[in-house]
């Protein structure tokens, strides 16, 4: 069994149209990833990930006059830097829903899922855009 690991998320996302987002992230790991094997804990050093991708707006339904909720999802390939192994590639299937209001404050859950490594993910948080 798997025990949650936390990490910093660094996040940046560009739009070069209005459906369409770059996102580029960065995950810092800040502890060791947990496994319970045989009734025993181990430990072992979680590996740094940065990644890209596109994302689309699959809908968007407006709340009021200056207010709409969104959802988006994409694929996403990120590399996977650990000290033990070679460096991987993971392909990321990710979505979100976003909450819009007025023209900069976002705040959004969402999830992903790594193929491959079969990891799954929870980001959520709140943003501007500028």
């Amino acid at each position: 069994m798997v025990v949650p690991t936390n990490t910093y998320l660094f996040f940046a996302e560009f739009r070069p149209q209005k459906k369409l987002r770059v996102p580029v992230f960065f995950n810092l790991s800040t502890e060791s990833k947990q496994f319970i094997i045989n009734g025993n804990l181990v430990n072992e050093k979680a590996p740094n990930t940065f990644g890209t991708g596109l994302m689309l707006t699959l809908f968007h339904i407006k709340i009021d006059s200056i207010s709409r909720l969104e959802f988006e999802a994409g694929p996403l390939p990120s590399l996977i830097f650990n000290t033990k192994k070679p460096m991987m590639v993971a392909p990321i299937i990710a979505g979100r829903f976003r909450i819009i209001r007025g023209e900069n404050f976002v705040m959004y859950l969402g999830l992903s899922y790594t193929i491959g490594i079969n990891t799954l993910g929870m980001l959520y948080g709140t943003g501007t855009v500028f």
